[in-house]
């Protein structure tokens, strides 16, 4: 009787060639699996490379590996040391002049990012269009932070953060109506957790 240890290496022993095979076979795919992994890595590598280019036009283009949620995530953090610093300093201020003071800060750190990333030519070709909506968008932006700012001299930074939030309901809203876009279950349930979010931290 052939010795069941020797099976294992024998390759000449029935059992023994199967035994290897499937050891072949083994080693076979695993090897695939580590030269797709290394071609996954490579190709991810180079398109972290690409990502940050000049086009024709001189712009610089910052298609970068943070996707549109890390951006929002650090728009939604400025957001709220935004707020804790605007109720401090607008403590014993006229809510208009602070936001007057404000905007020519954000004017000015604004401008210095557009002139260091967008060639100045790019700006004489924009259309009358974007013109239009653009300045309609600054005039709701100032709108905006006049009412937010006149709510953070009143009340406390705490309560007024999450009711300004609401924000994003009302851009659900108004893109399912002017925009047409079509809202999913997400959109609902989510706006809706934002409405009881904001209700539930408002509520005295």
């Amino acid at each position: 009787m052939a010795d069941p240890g020797k099976l294992l290496v024998d390759s000449e022993q029935p059992l023994g060639c199967w035994i290897q095979s499937f050891q072949n076979l083994g080693k076979n795919v695993v090897d695939a699996g580590f030269r797709c992994l290394n071609k996954s890595r490579e190709k991810r590598q180079r398109e972290e490379l690409s990502e940050i280019k000049i086009d024709t036009r001189g712009e610089v283009d910052f298609d970068v590996t943070m996707n549109w949620f890390f951006w929002a995530l650090l728009s939604a953090f400025f957001a709220g040391i935004t707020a804790i610093l605007a109720k401090i300093g607008v403590a014993g201020v006229n809510p208009n002049l602070a936001v007057a003071i404000r905007t020519t800060v954000v004017l000015v750190f604004a401008w210095s990012i557009a002139f260091a990333t967008v060639s100045t030519s790019s700006i004489a070709s924009l259309s009358r269009r974007v013109w239009l909506f653009l300045i309609l968008s600054g005039l709701a932006t100032g709108a905006s932070w006049f009412c937010y700012f006149r709510a953070l001299q009143i009340g406390q930074a705490s309560l007024v953060a999450p009711v300004d939030k609401l924000s994003v309901v009302f851009a659900i809203a108004l893109a399912a109506i002017i925009l047409h876009e079509q809202l999913t279950w997400h959109q609902w349930v989510g706006g809706s957790l934002v409405v009881a979010g904001a209700l539930v931290l408002a509520w005295r």
